[in-house]
């Protein structure tokens, strides 16, 4: 009632298990839970809610009469967003509410750019019939081979977007030039050969992408120098950057050669020169598909789970005498 007169639309649920329902059929701009609830607790709700990929950014608020810091812990490592004790006031509960939903607005605007940039990327393969899938079955293999080798969540999120959008930079590229060199690598002209450098500035407005364009930039660097933009050579190629390099070169190679056996030939080459590590050359021929070039599964399935909550950096104002001031980090 409370919300209702507030002006918000509000749908009810009678235990954990039927909002989960409720929230999967109709994602809401904010989710408030009891803690104490028939079925599956408010808890375990928002644990769950936090742990897929479709609900993760939807706030929490949770509603409890228990008062101890340790109840109060325990929401907020489920992934609580908020928290208010019963009995409620009302007017905190409207202002809660409504900043958690103006947040939830942000995020969705800023949902919507990136997925823009997703899908010009996949309308740029469907327009040229010899890529179509690229990049999904480049993320099939590049995530099948993470994990093998276990990579950090963290990395695998990266290495999943950014293997998505590593073809981004040939947007506007000559579809002559593009038709060609996405089935042959060995001629790139000097226009293909800037498409990772375009890529990485057409993701440079967005902030949280920092790590994925400097993967998009580099997808085509390799571990003996021979590659571009910028001829890394050994370390400078670090694990997820080489894992992403070799998909992206494996799918390649699996579209101008049709065989699979030629293509793990090619690659075993390849690694002896020095041009790829050979262990991890072994690992993505252990992991990919038989048929690499058939029919491809939601990509949203295939990236890893998010986790409930990360470490941040937090600023502090206070007039309390006595607070320890930290030593401030020394520049890079």
């Amino acid at each position: 009632e409370i919300l209702l007169d507030a002006g918000f639309q509000v749908r009810t649920a009678v235990d954990g298990v039927e909002a989960l329902e409720e929230v999967e059929r109709q994602p809401p701009d904010c989710i408030v839970l009891d803690v104490m609830m028939p079925r599956m607790d408010g808890v375990e709700a928002c644990r769950q809610l936090k742990t897929r990929r479709s609900t993760r950014f939807i706030p929490v608020v949770m509603l409890t009469a228990l008062t101890s810091v340790e109840d109060k812990v325990r929401a907020f490592d489920a992934g609580a967003d908020d928290f208010l004790n019963k009995p409620v006031d009302a007017r905190e509960l409207v202002r809660r509410v409504r900043s958690m939903a103006r947040i939830k607005g942000v995020r969705d605007a800023l949902d919507t750019s990136e997925n823009v940039v997703f899908a010009l990327a996949g309308a740029l393969e469907g327009s040229d019939e010899a890529s179509a899938g690229h990049s999904q079955r480049v993320m099939e293999l590049a995530l099948l081979t993470g994990r093998k080798v276990g990579l950090e969540e963290s990395e695998l999120e990266a290495l999943g977007k950014a293997s998505l959008l590593h073809d981004v930079g040939k947007i506007g590229m000559e579809p002559g030039i593009l038709a060609t060199h996405n089935v042959d690598e060995t001629a790139e002209s000097p226009e293909y050969r800037q498409h990772p450098e375009r890529g990485e500035q057409i993701l440079a407005p967005f902030l949280s992408f920092a790590r994925i364009r400097s993967l998009v930039r580099h997808h085509h660097e390799r571990r003996d120098g021979s590659g571009f933009p910028s001829g890394l050579r050994g370390d400078q190629v670090d694990e997820t950057l080489e894992i992403l390099a070799l998909a992206n070169h494996a799918d390649a190679l699996a579209i101008r050669l049709g065989d699979p056996e030629a293509v793990a030939e090619q690659l075993r080459c390849e690694a002896a020169e020095g041009v790829f590590t050979p262990a991890l050359v072994d690992v993505l021929l252990e992991v990919r598909r038989p048929n690499p070039v058939g029919s491809m599964t939601d990509w949203s399935q295939l990236m890893p789970q998010p986790v409930l909550r990360t470490p941040g950096e937090v600023v502090l104002a206070t007039d309390t005498v006595g607070v320890a001031r930290p030593a401030r980090p020394a520049p890079g």
